[in-house]
């Protein structure tokens, strides 16, 4: 692979005929193959750059990267002093879907290979409050950015076991305000997760595997927000043939942004194939009714009524 006319150093790209996806690593750069029948091809390397690609069988395949570079600084909105070691993460919608990048000691960071669109560029770094703004890119250019990070306030998240009030360990958090999630981290058993943000009110979200999500207010500055997760149920279907289903209804949930991984009360599309399939996971407690389809998956055929248990697998045989 190359960028601008320049090979990216050991990189390379190798597909074949219905082969499965493949990543390679090389320095710094990770690149991934898909590979499709012969006359397709896709490769996209971390940070978002995709391309497609004629291919006539096994060969290695030199891959041009092309696209901005955005280059930025990040400082301290008092002082002005360079912040080294800001987290830059960089989201957007199409071909270029996210990057990430590292500020360095005099707190410039940039992120190649951007196509053409807009994004959102997203700052943090401890003892700073998060920091968000929009950036374009637009004819393969893109304007220096400056991003000016004010000092924030730590607050502290811990999410516990409704049951045992043990501290739980890699629980992700989530910080929203007025449903814009501006921040979040993994909650370490008693440490908590730390978030450093302005003075001001937010809602935190937790959620962790086994677990349903929960949620809490939270004040900055304020002493340390405890939410309690209750224990989740999981489903396994057994069945004779290959096949479709929906499964509907349970408890509904207060939507949780930015967290996800807990079914509520939206009905869900299930595939599933002749014996056990495996486990679906983090569902809420409550009656749920699994609806059979037809090969239209559309239609119903029959209605089968379950009950999820906190803690508990639920197992169902279709005929």
């Amino acid at each position: 692979m190359s960028r601008k006319g320049s090979r990216c150093a050991g990189t390379s790209r190798s597909t074949a005929r219905r082969r499965p996806a493949a990543t390679s690593t090389s320095g710094s750069a990770r690149w991934r193959s898909r590979a499709f029948p012969d006359g397709c091809s896709a490769a996209t390397p971390d940070g978002g750059y995709r391309g497609k690609y004629t291919v006539t069988g096994s060969a290695t395949y030199d891959i041009d990267v092309r696209g901005a570079t955005l280059r930025g600084r990040v400082v301290d909105a008092d002082s002005g002093a360079p912040i080294a070691d800001a987290s830059i993460s960089l989201s957007g919608k199409g071909a270029t879907a996210f990057s990430n990048a590292t500020s360095d000691s005099d707190g410039r960071f940039s992120v190649p290979a951007l196509l053409d669109g807009a994004y959102t560029l997203s700052v943090h770094r401890e003892m700073y409050s998060p920091s968000s703004q929009p950036v374009q890119i637009s004819g393969g250019v893109a304007a220096d950015v400056e991003v000016r990070l004010e000092g924030g306030t730590a607050a502290t998240i811990i999410v516990t076991d409704a049951m045992t009030g043990i501290a739980l360990a890699n629980a992700n958090v989530v910080v929203d305000s007025s449903g814009k999630r501006i921040g979040g981290g993994i909650a370490r058993g008693d440490d908590g997760a730390r978030v450093w943000l302005r003075p001001g009110r937010y809602t935190a979200t937790a959620n962790a595997f086994g677990y349903t999500s929960g949620n809490a207010e939270l004040s900055v500055p304020g002493p340390p927000v405890r939410i309690a997760l209750a224990h989740a149920g999981s489903l396994v279907v057994i069945a004779k043939s290959s096949g479709a289903a929906r499964l509907r209804g349970g408890m509904a949930v207060p939507p949780s942004p930015g967290v996800g991984g807990v079914i509520t009360s939206v009905a869900r599309l299930l595939m599933f194939s002749p014996g056990m399939n495996p486990a679906i996971e983090n569902l809420n407690p409550g009656q749920y009714m699994l609806d059979v389809l037809d090969s239209s998956k559309k239609n119903v055929i029959k209605s089968v009524p379950v009950t999820i248990v906190p803690g508990e697998k639920t197992t169902v045989t279709l005929d």
